[in-house]
């Protein structure tokens, strides 16, 4: 699990256990408009527990669930998707799933674990994250995101 003490989220590793929660969310309105990574949106539960498992076994992919600590729950969840070992480079995405914890920053938060993660833990050198022009929360996220490791993190 990645945590940093003074944040308000915890990353763990997605299980097949979420697979519930996942196509719940992907069913959110506000989700559905901004998801720029699609995997899960119409899915049957047993086809996102098998997207699940399909992405488990690959290393150019990871998928964290984001837990809100505070409130002791899963908010949402991080992809890294990607992964390019070689040129120490990755793109991520972001969704906080649960309508009431939007807005509460765990998604900058969450984003301060993913640096910290990608750039310190893993060596990588470039965190790429694309969003719609339309989804000025994600922006300002990703714009309000401290960058302490100095890892380039572009959007």
């Amino acid at each position: 699990m990645i945590t940093t003490r003074r944040e308000c989220v915890q990353l763990r590793p997605v299980a097949l256990s979420d697979a519930t929660a996942i196509q719940r969310w992907y069913t959110e309105p506000q989700v559905v408009e901004y998801a720029i990574i699609q995997p899960f949106l119409g899915y049957s539960l047993s086809e996102v527990q098998d997207l699940i498992k399909k992405w488990l076994g690959r290393d150019d992919r990871k998928l964290y669930v984001v837990q809100a600590l505070k409130q002791n729950c899963d908010a949402g969840l991080v992809f890294l998707e990607h992964i390019d070992w070689k040129n120490r480079a990755v793109k991520i995405a972001l969704l906080i799933g649960e309508p009431e914890l939007r807005g509460l920053g765990l998604g900058q938060a969450a984003l301060r674990c993913v640096v910290q993660l990608g750039c310190h833990d893993w060596g990588l050198h470039r965190l790429g994250a694309n969003c719609l022009a339309t989804n000025t929360g994600f922006k300002k996220t990703v714009y309000k995101t401290k960058n302490p490791i100095g890892c380039l993190f572009e959007s």
